[in-house]
């Protein structure tokens, strides 16, 4: 018999033991390596099958909200209560969610906020061939205290990057020429008196706009921006 419990007594060790090794380890956090080999492979291509898709809303593809989540991580300040990827929503709330692309390569989704369309829209662009993708959030507002009676309101941009900005420029031109170009077509003759650039780790970087911003290419060719003829 205590042959038999010795042989027992060992298998239950090695049951236990077996049971141990056969647990799964907790899962090891993310190098920063890790987490830019994630971002760099953001989907964006799906972007460009909703070009020439009559009504079809890319807002509602299930691939929209998690490309907001995990290209622009960052937070925003203007919104109380919202993540940057529910403002983005709401700055794209009233639209048709349409994508137009440009030279078969730049996706662009606009809107407006929900009963302040005359004053405050958004636009998304997006590099569907940079790698990793370049992605970039704009959200057009009158700046407070500019709204009096009787005045002309000035307005404010805010950036969003899920790229660094690396420029010395403290303008708005050290942005994509390609963006640049959508940027005045939505901004038209708006008056822009400043603007923040947001990187993806949260830093603020001022930036002035050019004369040309607003009496740029879209006025100069008879185009007002999304703004200036929705009032």
């Amino acid at each position: 018999m205590a042959g038999k419990g010795g042989v027992l007594a060992v298998a239950l060790v090695a049951a236990a033991a077996g049971g141990v090794c056969g647990q799964k380890p907790a899962p090891a956090e993310k190098t920063p390596a890790a987490k830019a080999a994630a971002k760099a492979s953001v989907p964006v291509k799906f972007l460009l099958e909703y070009q020439g898709q009559g009504d079809s809303d890319v807002r509602n593809d299930p691939q929209f909200v998690p490309l907001l989540e995990r290209a622009l991580p960052q937070r925003q300040s203007f919104e109380y209560g919202m993540t940057l990827a529910k403002t983005i929503q709401y700055y794209l709330g009233v639209g048709s969610g349409r994508v137009t692309v440009d030279d078969g390569r730049y996706a662009v989704v606009t809107g407006c906020v929900p009963h302040l369309c005359d004053t405050s829209q958004g636009f998304l662009w997006v590099d569907t061939q940079s790698a990793p993708a370049n992605v970039l959030f704009v959200a057009i507002d009158p700046m407070a205290g500019s709204q009096a009676e009787g005045s002309t309101a000035s307005y404010h941009l805010w950036i969003f990057g899920s790229l660094l900005l690396h420029a010395d420029s403290d303008h708005l031109d050290a942005l994509p020429d390609d963006f640049i170009k959508t940027l005045q077509q939505e901004v038209g003759e708006l008056p822009v008196a400043s603007a923040t650039f947001v990187e993806p780790n949260g830093a603020q970087i001022p930036l002035l706009p050019q004369q040309s911003l607003h009496l740029g290419q879209a006025a100069q060719s008879g185009q007002s921006g999304s703004l200036k003829g929705s009032q």
